[in-house]
């Protein structure tokens, strides 16, 4: 099915405000629950963990395939969760970049709000 297209003229013009998307989408307007698997510490820090984390989902033929994200859990003072630990995560998403050998890189993490081992 093709989506239709966006009839603005400008990506600014017509923006709805926060209050407009909070009430569209209940208050819900950038969260994500998941259930995944720690595959990687990537930090243990004091005031802040990092994780690669494996997110299984089925593909049309009916496989599972594995989507890698990055988690950033901030806290005081938590040990880090032990690779191959299935976790219960909610938080939300967060966007950023940085500049590598000249080159701009775009990064999309999950921040965990609450994280869960189960």
């Amino acid at each position: 099915m093709a989506r239709a297209k966006s009839n603005t003229t400008s990506k600014t013009e017509n923006r709805p405000t926060l209050e407009e998307v909070q009430s569209k989408f209940n208050g819900f307007s950038n969260t994500v629950v998941l259930r995944a698997e720690v595959k990687k510490v990537l930090l243990d820090h004091p005031k802040c963990n990092k994780y690669s984390i494996a997110v299984p989902s089925e593909t049309a033929n009916h496989k599972v395939a594995y989507a890698y994200l990055t988690l950033t859990e901030f806290s005081d003072n938590e040990t880090p969760f032990e690779v191959g630990t299935l976790i219960h995560i909610e938080g939300h998403l967060s966007s950023g970049s940085y500049e590598k050998n000249g080159k701009k890189n775009f990064t999309t993490d999950i921040i965990a709000d609450k994280i869960e081992e189960i």
